[in-house]
């Protein structure tokens, strides 16, 4: 009897390993229709939240403007997600990821881009700290100074927690892919995953709490844990588990818990005191990413319906770069929030979708032609992807360039 226990179990496991196999296999990289337009929402949460700062409305506007930097978790799940989503299906059989390449195409998606702006702003309107301080800002290592952490364009302290992590997320793989078996390895892996996030939170809360060094809670060591979210939905992506078919099934209460969590948070918490990458943010962006990782047609359609959202999300990088100084100095001319708001988003997005089509896309392409990468079936669009399609995408939705979280 025993033995037949035992038997039924070592036949379930292999089961499961082989549906894990197949699902890793059976699609090399379709896309995620909704991650753009939360990218979309981001970006505009982040607009938002900056408005609020260079021009207060002192109404109850104020307390949805203010927690906006909210966006910025959002990204960052998104990027543990998509980043990741390609590694562990690598170890079930999928197409490995090599290094060289995930660098390369981390270079031509950040840095031209990135770039321009910081070269162009800092012509006019003029950056804080570049005369001095430009060697830091170009290669994106503000951050660990304390001095410079929001020097030149302010946003871009996030891509520096992007761009260390992009560094590090190799390396990580490599080590998961050796320590963790197809039988045991989901649950190990998530149980460091969750430890590794347990740490991250503790060290943003006790270095916030050191005067000085403050600061240094928006490193990567105080915001892995968002990224970990993401890594974490990606494993359940490849694996599979029982979440998938409850959110397929309920995607869009995880969106109204979302919201209400948000609308809980803005009423009653000072935006100042919680920064932009609080733990309570990365229940609301773990709760709007998951109906993209595991999405319904009906609910995928009715998004993506929504006029110019995918769009925005497409050019959402350039908007995050740019947004910013276009407020405050808008803001000399229009001091009014409302005719504010609308001048400084019109003139963004233009910039943006400049920057996109002109310098954006022309790199994306190079992606292609890296000297480490090799053509293979299904990898036309370079999506970091997961085992399921999820709905049709409509033609021109969702382009193969933006596999993280910030473009």
């Amino acid at each position: 009897m025993t033995l037949s226990i035992h038997a039924i179990q070592r036949d379930m496991n292999q089961a499961q390993i082989s549906q894990s196999l197949d699902r890793a296999a059976s699609a090399a990289n379709p896309r995620f229709p909704l991650f753009d337009a939360l990218r979309a929402v981001a970006v505009m949460a982040v607009f938002a939240y900056h408005l609020n700062r260079v021009a207060p409305t002192h109404s109850t506007a104020t307390d949805l403007l203010s927690h906006g930097n909210c966006g910025v978790a959002i990204f960052f799940v998104i990027s543990g997600f998509l980043l990741y989503r390609p590694y562990v299906a690598a170890r079930y059989g999928a197409r490995p990821v090599a290094a060289t390449a995930f660098y390369w195409r981390r270079v031509l998606r950040i840095l031209p881009a990135y770039w321009l702006a910081l070269t162009a702003l800092a012509v006019y309107p003029g950056l804080a700290r570049f005369s001095d301080r430009w060697w830091q800002l170009y290669s994106l290592t503000q951050v660990y100074d304390p001095r410079t952490t929001f020097a030149g364009i302010g946003p871009a302290w996030s891509l520096c927690i992007e761009a260390s992590f992009y560094l590090l997320l190799p390396l990580y793989a490599l080590a998961a892919s050796r320590l963790y078996c197809a039988r045991r390895g989901p649950r190990r892996e998530a149980a460091v995953l969750a430890s590794l996030a347990l740490g991250s939170i503790a060290f943003h809360v006790l270095i916030g709490r050191t005067g000085e060094n403050s600061l240094l809670a928006y490193t990567l060591p105080g915001t892995f844990y968002l990224f970990a979210l993401g890594m974490a939905l990606a494993l359940i992506s490849v694996v599979g588990n029982r979440v998938e078919r409850v959110v397929r099934e309920r995607g869009a209460l995880c969106w109204l818990a979302a919201g209400g969590t948000y609308l809980v948070v803005a009423t009653s918490t000072d935006a100042e005191s919680l920064g932009s990458v609080h733990p309570v943010y990365g229940v609301v962006a773990t709760l709007l990413v998951l109906p993209a990782v595991f999405p319904s047609e009906k609910l995928a359609g009715r998004t993506l319906a929504i006029p110019g959202l995918a769009w925005l999300g497409v050019i959402s990088y350039g908007v995050y770069l740019w947004h910013q100084e276009m407020l405050i100095e808008i803001h000399r001319l229009i001091p009014a929030p409302l005719p504010l708001a609308a001048v400084a988003l019109g003139g963004t997005v233009a910039i943006a979708a400049t920057s996109y089509y002109l310098l954006e896309l022309p790199f994306l392409r190079l992606k292609r032609r890296s000297p480490w990468s090799r053509p293979a079936m299904h990898d036309r669009d370079g999506w970091a992807g997961s085992p399921y399609a999820g709905p049709p995408v409509p033609h021109g939705y969702g382009p193969p360039e933006n596999e993280h979280g910030l473009a």
